[in-house]
């Protein structure tokens, strides 16, 4: 008698397991925020009048010239972003004599709380000029490396 009403205890359980349909449901979405690098060809419009633009502390300056017609002048700049909310903001050039200023600014929120933490930022830019051959002096920020062409 125990096994017979065992045997229909655990038909029932097993029956009533087997019938329920799950309803599928539509998977919770989430809105992922993408931070730009430098090489990105796009960067979100800041809020100029919320924002601090300085320039960016420059560690050192590497000058490649790469051999084509005219020749490519690449310039690597390795600098220090200063805290957590700061970012590279742009990089402007201009051609005065035998010097190419490049000027690389950062961008941080006005009165913002940071992290007080020194990022190391390094990106490589081509100088847009074209050069004839001489000397000339690459000016990034108040680092100074020079160039034979």
């Amino acid at each position: 008698m125990r096994k017979g009403i065992l045997l229909l205890v655990l038909t029932s359980v097993l029956a009533a397991c087997g019938t329920t349909q799950s309803t599928p449901t539509a998977a919770p979405t989430a809105t992922v925020a993408v931070t730009p690098t430098i090489d990105s060809a796009s960067y979100p419009t800041p809020d100029l009048a919320q924002s601090e633009i300085g320039l960016m502390m420059i560690d050192s300056v590497a000058v490649t010239v790469k051999e084509s017609m005219p020749p490519q002048v690449m310039v690597e700049i390795n600098g220090m972003l200063n805290d957590g909310c700061t970012a590279f903001h742009e990089a402007k050039q201009s051609v005065e004599g035998n010097t190419i200023k490049i000027e690389v600014t950062t961008i941080r929120p006005k009165d913002a709380m940071c992290t007080q933490e020194i990022s190391p930022f390094s990106t490589t830019i081509q100088v847009d000029a074209q050069l004839q051959p001489g000397e000339y002096t690459i000016l990034v920020n108040d680092v100074a490396e020079a160039l034979k062409l």
